[in-house]
């Protein structure tokens, strides 16, 4: 008898933490809740707008289809919120948030940048090749990962350089 009981208490929870999941997965935190429209004018304001564009339309700036032939880095069509989703700003879902604070790291006993990162994106992710480190749309990827992580703490990863 007790050993029913106990499994209905383990279906139970198992089945209202499957409810609470559902009833959480869409939810934003505040602290996800980036509001480019706060941006006023500028040059650099103009560059983390940009660099949202890429995320959410990524095909067309740079995928496979893009409208300029000459910018078609990426092997395919997906965009960086095919897995980044909501622009980086849906938690567990490869959130940006945090990005930036992150890097440089060390991986395998070599030091990765933020545009290194990015690069293994558009190869691996985007099939396709490295954005140059110069251009504008990498200054733009990385001005929006910054923007998103605006007040994020540093990274235990940067206390390996002490």
């Amino acid at each position: 008898m007790r050993t029913v009981v106990f499994e209905i208490c383990i279906a139970l929870a198992a089945l209202a933490g499957f409810g609470v999941g559902y009833l959480l997965w869409d939810r934003t935190d505040a602290y996800y809740a980036v509001d480019l429209a706060v941006l006023g004018p500028g040059p650099e304001n103009d560059l983390i707008r940009y660099g949202h564009a890429l995320i959410v339309d990524t095909p067309r700036y740079v995928g496979r289809s893009a409208e300029n032939p000459a910018m078609a880095y990426g092997g395919n069509d997906l965009a960086c919120q095919s897995c980044h989703l909501k622009a980086g700003l849906q938690p567990f879902a490869a959130p940006f948030v945090s990005t930036a604070a992150t890097f440089p790291m060390m991986v395998n006993n070599k030091v990765v940048t933020l545009p290194d990162r990015i690069n293994s994106c558009m190869a691996l992710g985007l099939n396709g090749r490295p954005l140059p480190e110069d251009s504008q749309e990498m200054a733009a990827l990385i001005a929006y990962i910054e923007f998103v992580g605006k007040g994020t703490p540093e990274a235990s990863a940067s206390q390996a350089w002490d």
